[in-house]
């Protein structure tokens, strides 16, 4: 259905390939953890194809960082009118559905029902996203201008060289069974490690999660994750009197 609502496939395709490449690189691919996803990339992709149908697939990696360091979140973005087919499905409509109003990032879904898919977002990863949309398009700019190659663009973010803080979560299990289940049920939980800082600290912390488990050497990988967080104290904010001691 996606690919119908674009004017060239294979340019679509292309530009996915490498938005795809760009996110893996600096850390973004992970909807779990509040970054984005498959099917997040693609609406976000095919909405640049909608307005710049012309365009080869290296102009439309452009215009991607172009268009969404502009963009004035929580502006939702759809590819087509919200339908109510009348199956009585829930639609996100912030009008009618008080919970809605609560997406920071909307990217909604074209086909019936329409949906939020990055309902999982949170400020600390829209900060994150937005500051990655901004490097994007200033590296593009230096891409145009002759100043920078296509690598520089796709180089791999250096997670542990970004903050002074990190928050280590380990998982640990008796048996591989058991480990699987729990590391998976952690993981899906970071997230509302995240927001709970968040909520806590009125948002004077800010976490970035790191999206891959490491090994440790001394531990059976069968047995043993550790999960890392960047910390990050927010900038001032007139009204708040809170501090946090990070030492």
């Amino acid at each position: 259905h996606l690919c119908q609502l674009v004017p060239h496939v294979a340019h679509f395709r292309a530009a996915l390939r490498a938005i795809k490449l760009w996110c893996q690189r600096r850390g973004l691919y992970s909807n779990v953890l509040g970054f984005m996803g498959g099917i997040n990339m693609a609406i976000l992709v095919a909405r640049v194809c909608q307005l710049y149908p012309n365009a080869l697939p290296a102009t439309l990696v452009m215009k991607f960082f172009t268009l969404w360091n502009m963009w004035k979140w929580p502006s939702p973005v759809m590819l087509t009118e919200i339908v109510d087919e009348g199956l009585g499905h829930r639609l996100w409509d912030p009008r009618v559905n008080p919970i809605d109003k609560r997406d920071i990032m909307p990217i909604i879904t074209p086909s019936y029902p329409c949906q939020n898919s990055m309902y999982s977002v949170g400020p600390s990863t829209l900060r994150i996203m937005k500051d990655e949309f901004k490097r994007g398009a200033e590296v593009c700019q230096r891409i145009l201008a002759g100043d920078a190659s296509w690598g520089l663009l796709f180089e791999p973010i250096h997670f542990f060289k970004l903050y002074k803080h990190y928050l280590q979560v380990s998982v640990r299990a008796g048996n591989p069974d058991d480990f699987k289940k729990w590391n998976g049920f952690c993981h899906s939980r970071i997230r509302k490690l995240v927001e709970q800082v968040e909520y806590s600290t009125h948002s004077l912390l800010m976490l970035h999660p790191h999206t891959e488990a490491l090994e440790d050497p001394a531990e059976d990988s069968e047995l043993f994750a550790c999960y890392f967080l960047g910390v990050q104290r927010a900038a001032s904010r007139v009204g708040v009197q809170q501090t946090v001691d990070l030492n």
